[in-house]
């Protein structure tokens, strides 16, 4: 078994607000002040080809510590500004050592303007 080790310091902010529209859809998130940040890793997915509209997935590696994710938690680097919109997370835990246990992130790059799909 191959161990990553982290590259990069990565915070979490997570959603918070959101008022019930009369549809019963949720509106008008913000996001939280920044937890961490920990050691963790960031890796741009295969999943679309360089520049292609729609940009790529990436999959992040997070301390446990920054457990519990949730889709719509952003994932923030502070050393570079970059923040990516999470889709899914999941805690994955090692049976016979928690040294290697870490959060597994499935995200989409934010930038200025708004979040790439």
């Amino acid at each position: 078994m191959a161990v990553l080790l982290a590259d990069r310091m990565l915070g979490v902010r997570r959603r918070s607000g959101g008022a019930v529209g009369s549809h019963g859809e949720r509106a008008g998130y913000t996001w939280a002040a920044l937890a961490g940040p920990w050691p963790g890793r960031a890796e741009e997915g295969p999943d679309a080809a360089i520049g292609a509209t729609g940009g790529r997935t990436w999959v992040l590696a997070l301390d446990p510590a920054a457990w519990p994710v949730a889709q719509g938690d952003l994932v923030a680097e502070p050393a570079s500004g970059l923040e990516w919109l999470v889709t899914s997370a999941d805690l994955m835990k090692h049976n016979a050592h928690p040294d290697v246990d870490y959060v597994r992130v499935e995200a989409h790059a934010r930038t200025q303007a708004a979040t790439r799909p």
